[in-house]
C-alpha cells in the first residue's frame, strides 16, 4: 500500500469521525512518505478532534523541523 492510499483510508475514517483510526492511517502514510502534506494535515486534524492539541502541534513542528510559535 502506498502513502496516498493510506491517506484516503484516513479520510474515510475522518468522515466516520473515527479519529483514532484516522490517526493510525495518517501516521502510516507519513511513515511511507514523510513529505505527504495531506496526511500531515489529516493527522493534525484527527489529533485536534481528540483534544490532543500538543500532539497536533508536535506533528506540525516536527514536519517543519523547527519550533513554531
Amino acid at each position: 500500500m502506498n502513502a496516498n492510499a493510506l491517506w484516503l483510508q484516513g479520510e474515510a475514517a475522518i468522515d466516520r469521525k473515527n479519529w483514532k483510526q484516522a490517526e493510525r492511517h495518517y501516521r502510516q502514510a507519513l511513515a511511507l512518505d514523510s513529505r505527504h502534506v495531506p496526511a500531515l494535515i489529516g493527522l493534525s486534524t484527527a489529533l485536534s478532534q481528540r483534544d490532543a492539541h500538543r500532539d497536533a502541534y508536535a506533528a506540525i513542528a516536527g514536519f517543519f523541523g523547527e519550533n513554531l510559535r
